[in-house]
């Protein structure tokens, strides 16, 4: 099958590969990009997608799409995939890319964090050499964000390369019924946090600010570094926190909904973030958000969040208080508007767009 037989007949669907490898991990950010992305490429009606996954995570699709299935030699040998015009790796650290591809690879980078972490300078070289070889044999890059962008930029060579902002959608509760969760009253007065329980979320710095106030705190997420999940239990205790700092462990949707609308805050202080979905979540649901001004969150929470400026504990807390006072109804609706600005059916026009530029170079 020619492999540019969609731009010699215009009414031939675009035939692209959307990798959702990472399927593979449900509850996670990579997970939710790859299901709404692929869910409305679907829908549209001059694309017709394939999906290189794992079979056991197929079935999450409805429609019954093409399936290339993952197999685990990949890592060293790619089949070349004739007959597809663009392959979209959807994650920068695919250890399952297809330099061999005959046809078009647009590469998404959702974000450099290890240049951000505490990681020694041999493995950030290791890491940039890696990702710069999928850059080298990409013919275009997105970006989840502008600050993603001038981060790659920075630190890797990107010259001649076609590249694009597109930023993800929410993954929007609005249809999810909300679910009180057992651990928590109703009648309490709580702060709310999510994300993976890892040390760049900057969780610890959320709960000496708990000496100063009278709130509860709610830390959500998957527990991915053991050893900082128990350095933030060791600070609990060692505070005499026990009572109002909860560990919850991951959450449901219905009970990440619940948490949302019910708390007083959505606190967010993480230092490594490509486009930082939670707050998009927060601000749908209603919630004051706080932030950190780190990375993207300032280019994406916008004016309508309030922003850490330093993390005093005293100052922080001080900080939440000011920013619940001052939330009034016509505030939470301009936050909920923005959040509602980021739609998945725009998002996948605007890869399909991208798509077919692609093919024209």
């Amino acid at each position: 099958m020619p492999l540019k037989q969609s731009v010699n007949n215009n009414h031939a669907p675009l035939q692209v590969v959307m990798d959702a490898e990472r399927m593979k991990y449900p509850n996670t950010g990579l997970y939710a990009f790859c299901k709404h992305l692929g869910c409305e490429l679907m829908k549209l009606p001059d694309l017709r997608p394939a999906f290189y996954q794992e079979p056991s995570s197929a079935s999450i699709w409805e429609n019954h799409p093409i399936i290339l299935e993952k197999q685990f030699w990949h890592k060293w040998w790619m089949p070349n995939w004739s007959g597809y015009d663009v392959w979209h790796a959807t994650y920068q650290g695919t250890n399952y890319f297809p330099f061999s591809f005959s046809g078009k690879i647009l590469l998404t980078i959702h974000d450099i964090n290890f240049m951000h972490e505490n990681k020694s300078d041999a493995k950030k070289s290791k890491y940039l050499q890696q990702l710069q070889k999928k850059i080298n044999r990409a013919d275009a890059l997105s970006f989840i964000s502008q600050y993603v962008y001038e981060d790659v930029a920075k630190h890797l060579n990107i010259e001649g390369k076609k590249t694009k902002v597109i930023y993800n959608g929410c993954n929007s509760l609005e249809n999810v019924i909300s679910k009180q969760p057992v651990w928590i009253q109703q009648r309490e007065s709580f702060l709310f946090s999510i994300g993976t329980i890892h040390e760049k979320k900057n969780f610890h710095l959320l709960i000496p600010m708990m000496q100063f106030n009278e709130h509860k705190l709610v830390i959500s997420g998957t527990i991915v570094q053991p050893a900082y999940f128990q350095q933030l239990k060791n600070m609990i205790d060692s505070l005499g926190l026990q009572d109002r700092v909860v560990l919850s462990g991951p959450v449901t949707d219905e009970e990440k909904k619940w948490l949302y609308e019910n708390c007083r805050a959505f606190l967010f202080p993480s230092k490594a973030e490509g486009f930082g979905m939670p707050v998009i979540e927060a601000m749908e649901s209603g919630a004051c958000c706080v932030l950190s001004t780190y990375t993207c969150l300032p280019e994406i929470g916008k004016s309508y969040a309030s922003y850490f400026d330093h993390f005093d504990a005293q100052y922080m807390s001080s900080l939440v208080e000011v920013a619940i006072q001052q939330w009034t109804e016509e505030k939470k609706m301009a936050a909920y508007k923005h959040a509602r600005s980021f739609q998945w059916n725009q998002v996948a026009a605007d890869y399909a767009a991208f798509y077919k530029e692609l093919i024209a170079l």
